[in-house]
């Protein structure tokens, strides 16, 4: 892939999931859904799992984490710590793949290992950051007490969704990462007709647009 063709598919997978963190942030908690992290982390971890064989570059998926926490700025409830949560998201998919190549994230084995401690390490960074880095007043107050029930009781419930979608995700991925090999050059046309749709979407919906 060419660079302006990454940065294309960096700027449309981090819309994407900029998008979703801005509607489900605000409807989740609206409907009464409980641990809404969670399930934000369920869509952020297919999305990553997804894109990652075609973001071939290390590091790429943080810097398509900082596309998406523009977006959550938009949120109706926004605060900076959930920055925290997309950017440590990324975070532990991106070590995900440090520390296992991409020969053994093809052995099914490896990913069911790989999934639920990826969403482990996901969650107890976030708790860790919201704590001991960001000083957010409501983590400061519950302490280790609340780092602890963040990481291994929300943390349980992702790991348990990530166990599910690790697979599908990781066949998608695949499946693109053959596709777009093909250089259909409609494909990224396509794809930038599709990056300014979302982007006209999300701000008529956020009103910084008549």
């Amino acid at each position: 892939m060419k660079i302006w063709e990454k940065i294309l598919l960096v700027l449309i997978v981090g819309s994407i999931w900029g998008i979703v963190e801005v509607f489900a942030g605000d409807l989740l908690p609206a409907w009464v859904v409980g641990r809404t992290s969670v399930f934000l982390f369920a869509f952020a971890f297919f999305i990553l799992i997804t894109a990652r064989p075609i973001l071939r570059v290390p590091g790429l998926l943080l810097i398509v984490a900082a596309v998406a926490a523009f977006y959550k700025t938009l949120s109706v409830n926004f605060y900076p710590f959930m920055v925290a949560g997309i950017i440590t998201n990324a975070a532990a998919v991106e070590l995900l793949y440090l520390f296992l190549r991409k020969k053994r994230l093809g052995n099914w084995k490896w990913r069911m290992i790989a999934a639920p401690a990826t969403a482990y390490v996901a969650f107890i960074m976030f708790a860790l950051s919201a704590v001991l880095i960001l000083r957010e007043p409501h983590w400061v107050e519950r302490g280790l007490t609340g780092i602890l029930s963040y990481t291994f009781v929300s943390g349980s419930f992702a790991s348990v969704l990530s166990l599910i979608l690790v697979f599908p995700a990781f066949a998608i991925g695949r499946r693109l990462e053959t596709r777009i090999a093909e250089r259909s050059r409609s494909l990224f046309l396509r794809w930038s007709y599709g990056l300014g749709i979302l982007l006209v979407v999300v701000l008529w919906v956020s009103r910084l647009i008549p």
